[in-house]
């Protein structure tokens, strides 16, 4: 998968019954599966890590299709040869086309949707795999995923200060002159994981996470 581009987009999940991998709806599923763990996860007993294994599973895969600064990959899979077929994925032999957005061939709402689901899945693994959770933020917030692919002369400003950008918004294409903002603090991305996490975070997960490293101070 993905082959001809010579990238690997091995993982993730198909969509529905079809052997097509669709990212805007997988990130989309991503993102309410992460959330239904930060608000529910005390009530999921043990099935709470296989919920952290099925976001992981779509988390890896996003980081692969996100790996190439400024390039997003959007489908794996011809959806017209795929939806004239029915078979098992380990027989299929429709196209494994693959479709990317670009700075040249943008599509925002798959690269900001990707965005949201490695974000809120940043907050899932937090209290437990803070490396990996500070990996999925910096890939959620780099500048080039979202700006590059907004269509050209949309004019909407994108606050991308996020590690310490000079420029707090990047404008995109031509637009009216708008008010002045403030700009926003500067701050490293370890600071940058704390205060979003304190200002994002359900109340039960930050208790959760209090809760184990007090058990860990009285050890």
């Amino acid at each position: 998968m993905g082959e001809q581009l010579k990238v690997d987009l091995v993982g993730g999940y198909y969509d529905a019954g079809d052997n097509v991998k669709f990212h805007f709806p997988m990130a989309y599923t991503t993102t309410m599966l992460a959330w239904g763990v930060l608000e529910f996860g005390e009530f999921m007993g043990s099935d709470l890590q296989h919920a952290h294994e099925a976001i992981r599973w779509a988390t890896d895969y996003f980081l692969k299709a996100t790996r190439v600064p400024g390039d997003v990959y959007a489908q794996v899979g011809d959806p017209y040869g795929d939806h004239n077929c029915w078979e098992r994925p380990e027989d299929m032999e429709t196209p494994r086309t693959t479709y990317a957005v670009m700075e040249n061939k943008p599509g925002s709402e798959v690269s900001a949707e990707i965005a949201a689901a490695l974000a809120a899945s940043s907050m899932v693994f937090y209290g437990f795999d803070r490396r990996y959770s500070k990996l999925l933020l910096r890939r959620a917030s780099r500048k080039d995923q979202i700006r590059d692919n907004a269509p050209a002369g949309s004019g909407r400003p994108i606050n991308v200060d996020v590690e310490g950008d000079d420029r707090n918004t990047e404008t995109l294409g031509k637009t009216s002159q708008q008010p002045s903002r403030p700009r926003a603090q500067h701050r490293s991305p370890e600071e940058f994981d704390q205060s979003s996490f304190q200002r994002f975070a359900p109340r039960s997960l930050k208790a959760r996470i209090e809760s184990k490293n007090l058990e860990k101070d009285t050890r």
